[in-house]
C-alpha cells in the first residue's frame, strides 16, 4: 500500500475518533456549544483525508491493502482493501461528509439547551467512521461489525429529537427494518463460510465456482433482501420516508445521499464481481428498480411535507440505479461485455450524481424548516425573496434531479436510457420486454420527476407566503450557504464535465470484471456513437444554454429601451387577492394522483362551508384532502407481523416452567445433534 493512501485513511479514521472522543469529553464538562464545534469540525477534516487518499487510488488505478489488526485474535479482522470501486464510493462519502459537517455546525445550534449535542458529536463520528468502512472492509467479520455499527449509530441520529414522538417511532421501524436486513446478511456469510471455509473477500473472489447453483442462488437471494432493505428498495422502503425526515437535516443529507449507496456498493460487489450472476438475476433487479423508480416518484408528487418528498425521491433514485445494474448484469450473462461496461458506468454515474443532488436538496430543505420551522409546504411560498440563495440552490438541485441540461443528473439518466435501449435490441425476447419496460419506467419517471419539482419549488420559493412561518423567514448563516454552493458547483461540473469523468467511471467498471483501460468501448459515451457521428458534449450544450439566455436577456433589454413602463398591482376583478388563492402543493399534484390512482389508492375527501342554507350552491369556502394508504403496511408488513405473533403466542406453549421437560429438550436436541454429526 503506498504512503498516502495508508496515512490518509489512518488519519481519518483517527479524527473520527477524536472528534467522537472530544464531543464526550466537551460534553461532560458543560460546554455543548465547543462539543457541536469540535465533533463537527474533526468530522470535515477526517472527511477530507480520506478523500485525498481515495481520489490518489481512483487516480493510480491500484488496489491498497491495509491490515490494521495483523497481531493476535485480532488477525486478518481488520483488513481494509482499497481497490477503484471502493476508492469512488469513499470519495463521494467524504465529499458529502465534508459539505454536511459544516452544514451543522451552524444547523446544530438550534438545539442548544433542548438536546445534548456531546452525544450528537459522538454517535455522528462513529457513525461516519462506520459508514468509510463498510466500503473499506475485505472480510465479512469487519463488514458486519461495520454494517452494525453504521446501523446502531444512525439509529441514535435519527431518534435525536427524543421529545418527538414521531421520531421515536421512525428509528424504531428504521431499527427493525435494519436489524431484518443484517439477519439476512448474516445467514448469507455464514453459508459462505461452510462453503469456502474463509471470511476473506479475497478468497470468495477466487472460490466462487464451489457453490453449487442453489447456494449461489440462495447467497445472492439472501444478499437481495439485506441490502435492499437498507437502500431502500419498494417494498422495503417503508421506513426510508420516515427515519430520513426524522433526522437532523445534515444527517437526513448523509443518510440519502451515501448511506444508502452502500447497499449498493455491496449488491455491485455480490452480484457482478464476487458472483457473476444469471441473467435472470438481472431481470429481477431491473424489475425491482423500475417499480422503485416509478412508485417512488409517485409517492413523492403525493407529499406535501418537503423532506418526506426528498425522501421518496431517494427510492426513486436508488431505482434508477438499480436499472443500470440489471441491465449490466444481463449484458455480461449474455456476453456483450462493452454493453455490461457501459450500463455499469451509467449506475456509478447516477450513483455519484444522486449523491451530490439529493444532498444539496436536503441541505437546501434544512435551511427552509430552519428558517420557517416548519415541514409542511403548504405554509410556504414567497421564500426566494428572504431566501434568495436557498431558493438558487435548490433550484440547481431540483433540475439535476429532474434530469435535465446541463447538469449531472441529465448524463447519467442519459446514460441509462442508451443501455436500456441497446438491451431492447440485442436482447432475447424476454430480455425486450423486460428492457422495454425500464426504459418506459424511466421516462415516466423523468417526466414525473420534473412535474413534482416545479411544485416543489414553485410552492416554496414563489408567489406570496401562505403562513406567519413564511413571512418572517430570513437567509441562513453562511455556514450553511457555502456547502450548498460547493454541491450545486459540483453539481454542474459533472455535467459540463461528462466526457471527462466517464472514462474514469468506465476504468472502474472494467477493474471489476477483469477489463484493462484499453478495452474496446473503454468510454461509455464512445460505446454508445460507435459508428454514428453524434457525440455528447455537456460543454457544448451548457455553453448554448447560456448563450441563449444571454442573448434572451439582451433582446428584451434592447427592445424595452425607451419604453415607458408602470408597477401596480394586478388587477384582481374587484376581489383583492390573498395567499388563500395560490395553488396548493396538494392542488398542484391532485390531477396526477388521480390518473394513478390504480397505483396509489387515494382517499379523496371534499367539504365545504356556506353562509347559509339558502345559499347552499355557492359555498363560501371549499376544501380537498387527499390521503395516500400505506398499501405496504396494510396488506404486507401488518398481516406478517399478526401471523409472526400468532406464531409467538402458540411456541409459548413450550414454556411450561417444568424444569423435567426442559431437561427433555436439551436430551432431544443432543441425541438430534449426534445422529446428525455421525451421518454427515
Amino acid at each position: 500500500m503506498s504512503i498516502l493512501p495508508q496515512y490518509g485513511i489512518t488519519l481519518a479514521l483517527a479524527l473520527y475518533a477524536a472528534g467522537a472522543l472530544s464531543s464526550l469529553v466537551l460534553g461532560a464538562r458543560k460546554t455543548e456549544g465547543a462539543a457541536l464545534i469540535a465533533s463537527h469540525a474533526f468530522a470535515a477534516l477526517a472527511a477530507l483525508a480520506a478523500f485525498v487518499s481515495a481520489c490518489s487510488i481512483v487516480v493510480s488505478g491500484a488496489a491498497a491493502l491495509f491490515d490494521a489488526g495483523s497481531i493476535g485474535l485480532m488477525a486478518h479482522v481488520l483488513t481494509i482493501r482499497i481497490d477503484p470501486l471502493s476508492a469512488l464510493f469513499l470519495a463521494v462519502i467524504s465529499t458529502v461528509v465534508f459539505a454536511a459537517s459544516i452544514y451543522g455546525i451552524a444547523y446544530q445550534r438550534q438545539f442548544l439547551g433542548v438536546y445534548r449535542s456531546s452525544g450528537f458529536g459522538f454517535f455522528y463520528n462513529v457513525f461516519l467512521a462506520s459508514m468509510s468502512l463498510v466500503v473499506m472492509a475485505d472480510n465479512a467479520i469487519l463488514f458486519l461489525l461495520a454494517w452494525e455499527l453504521m446501523a446502531v449509530c444512525s439509529y441514535a441520529l435519527v431518534v435525536f429529537e427524543r421529545h418527538e414522538s414521531h421520531a421515536v417511532a421512525a428509528g424504531a421501524l428504521y431499527l427493525l427494518i435494519s436489524q431484518l436486513g443484517a439477519a439476512c446478511l448474516l445467514a448469507a456469510f455464514v453459508i459462505l463460510y461452510g462453503i469456502v471455509g474463509s471470511w476473506d473477500f479475497e478468497v470468495l473472489r477466487a472460490h466462487t465456482t464451489q457453490l453449487s447453483a442453489l447456494a449461489q442462488n440462495g447467497v445472492l437471494l439472501l444478499a437481495l433482501v439485506g441490502f435492499a432493505s437498507k437502500a431502500g428498495v419498494i417494498p422495503l422502503h417503508i421506513w426510508l420516508p420516515e427515519a430520513h425526515p426524522a433526522a437532523p437535516s445534515h444527517v437526513s443529507a448523509i443518510m440519502s445521499g451515501v448511506m444508502i449507496k452502500t447497499a449498493l456498493f455491496m449488491i455491485i460487489r455480490f452480484f457482478i464481481e464476487f458472483f457473476p450472476a444469471s441473467a435472470s438475476w438481472g431481470l429481477v433487479i431491473l424489475v425491482l428498480g423500475g417499480i422503485s423508480s416509478l412508485l417512488g416518484v409517485l409517492y413523492a408528487l403525493s407529499e406535501h411535507d418537503i423532506k418526506r418528498l426528498l425522501a421518496f425521491h431517494s427510492v426513486e433514485n436508488v431505482g434508477i440505479i438499480l436499472l443500470g445494474i440489471g441491465a449490466s448484469i444481463c449484458f455480461f450473462s449474455y456476453g456483450l461485455p462493452a454493453l455490461g461496461y457501459l450500463a455499469l458506468a451509467a449506475a456509478l454515474y447516477h450513483t455519484v450524481n444522486h449523491a451530490l443532488f439529493k444532498s444539496l436538496l436536503f441541505l437546501s430543505a434544512g435551511s427552509v424548516v430552519h428558517s420557517t420551522g416548519t415541514r409542511n409546504m403548504e405554509e410556504y411560498g414567497g421564500l426566494i425573496r428572504t431566501m434568495p440563495w436557498t431558493a438558487l440552490f435548490f433550484l440547481v438541485g431540483a433540475i439535476a434531479i429532474s434530469g435535465l441540461p446541463p447538469f449531472n443528473g441529465f448524463v447519467s439518466e442519459w446514460l441509462t436510457f442508451q443501455s436500456l435501449f441497446a438491451g431492447i435490441k440485442a436482447l432475447p425476447a424476454l430480455g425486450k420486454a423486460v428492457f422495454l419496460f425500464g426504459a418506459a419506467s424511466l421516462a415516466f419517471t423523468g417526466g414525473l420527476a420534473a412535474a413534482c419539482f416545479v411544485k416543489a419549488f414553485g410552492v416554496t420559493f414563489l408567489a406570496r407566503a401562505r403562513s406567519s412561518h413564511a413571512s418572517h423567514a430570513h437567509e441562513t448563516p453562511a455556514l450553511m450557504i457555502l456547502p450548498m454552493g460547493l454541491l450545486a458547483l459540483l453539481t454542474f461540473l459533472l455535467g459540463v464535465g461528462a466526457s471527462s469523468f466517464a472514462p474514469i467511471l468506465s476504468t472502474i467498471a472494467l477493474s471489476l470484471r477483469g477489463g484493462s483501460a484499453g478495452a474496446p468501448h473503454a468510454n461509455p459515451l464512445q460505446a454508445i456513437t460507435v459508428g454514428s457521428s453524434a457525440t455528447l458534449s455537456m460543454a457544448w450544450i451548457a455553453a448554448a444554454l447560456l448563450a441563449a439566455i444571454a442573448l434572451t436577456y439582451f433582446y428584451t433589454l434592447f427592445a424595452s429601451k425607451g419604453t415607458r413602463r408602470t408597477v401596480s398591482r394586478t388587477w384582481d376583478c374587484g376581489y383583492p387577492l390573498s395567499p388563500r388563492m395560490e395553488i396548493t402543493a396538494t392542488g398542484f399534484s391532485r390531477s396526477i394522483i388521480v390518473i394513478f390512482r390504480g397505483l396509489l389508492r387515494p382517499s379523496i375527501q371534499r367539504s365545504a362551508e356556506y353562509h347559509d342554507a339558502a345559499m347552499r350552491y355557492f359555498a363560501k369556502s371549499r376544501s380537498v384532502y387527499l390521503h395516500m394508504p400505506n398499501l405496504y403496511r396494510t396488506y404486507l408488513y401488518d398481516p406478517a407481523g399478526l401471523l409472526i405473533e400468532k406464531g409467538a403466542m402458540r411456541a409459548r406453549r413450550i414454556q411450561t416452567g417444568n424444569l423435567n421437560l426442559y431437561l427433555l429438550y436439551i436430551l432431544l436436541t443432543i441425541a438430534a445433534l449426534l445422529v446428525w454429526t455421525i451421518h454427515s
